[in-house]
């Protein structure tokens, strides 16, 4: 996880009374790879906040930890941003969590050959090299008959997780809790899953009154949003901050 702190910012020209950010989600949350000056977090931020907080490359898993960040930094909104890692269609991947939920350390062990760690200014970017299952024509075909059940499971091993996350909303009414359901990306099984899962947080939120869940899928659904297969261009950042801006006005 990386840790960014924006200097606090002149903001009385919309708002009498400034309010601070705490950002929480995956690397996103930090403009990879046009830059945080660029993101969706720092524009949104920029415009209806004092300062902002941004916790990034944070996994679903550790939802216990976001009360401690509220109560430490006091935030009048919430913007979460998480379940990128969680609802995808790795077959691995789906056992990697099934593994970490079961505490067997050694599923969750890389090999240091599988990865490329690239430094772009105070951000390292973590690549694993290995192909993708969809590579092979058979396992690609497996892997599209397992998504029903992959979904399934997914749920099943995240209901924790989203139990404590909507506890957390409960715990502090008086905040703002902005929730992007999973991203889009361009591999066609990933987005298949990630469509699922964003109906899975909309429905999980619907009664909570200071939280607003925005439906990535149909937010970015005219392309181009993509620099690469998993991570958003300006144009997909500007989109996401225009949304969020929506539930603010």
């Amino acid at each position: 996880m990386k840790t960014i702190t924006v200097e606090k910012r002149d903001c009385n020209h919309y708002s009498n009374k400034p309010m601070k950010c705490l950002a929480i989600g995956g690397c996103h949350m930090e403009g990879y790879p046009i830059g945080f000056n660029n993101s969706f977090i720092h524009k949104f931020s920029k415009r209806f906040t004092s300062d902002v907080h941004v916790e990034a490359n944070f996994p679903l898993s550790h939802t216990y930890r976001i009360s401690a960040l509220i109560k430490e930094h006091d935030p009048g909104i919430v913007i979460l941003q998480l379940g990128n890692f969680e609802f995808d269609a790795s077959l691995k991947k789906t056992f990697d969590l099934w593994a970490r939920k079961k505490r067997i350390p050694s599923a969750e062990q890389p090999k240091t050959n599988d990865r490329i760690v690239s430094q772009t200014g105070n951000f390292v970017h973590i690549v694993s090299t290995t192909p993708p299952v969809t590579n092979n024509r058979f396992l690609s075909l497996l892997q599209w008959a397992c998504l029903p059940p992959t979904i399934l499971v997914r749920k099943y091993l995240v209901a924790g997780q989203m139990r404590s996350l909507k506890e957390i909303t409960q715990q502090f009414p008086h905040i703002k809790f902005i929730v992007l359901t999973p991203l889009p990306v361009v591999k066609a099984t990933d987005n298949w899953i990630r469509k699922r899962a964003a109906r899975y947080f909309k429905h999980y939120f619907k009664d909570l009154n200071n939280v607003s869940v925005i439906d990535t899928h149909e937010t970015l659904k005219h392309p181009p949003v993509f620099a690469d297969e998993s991570h958003l261009n300006k144009i997909g950042h500007d989109l996401l901050q225009y949304a969020m801006e929506q539930e603010l006005t």
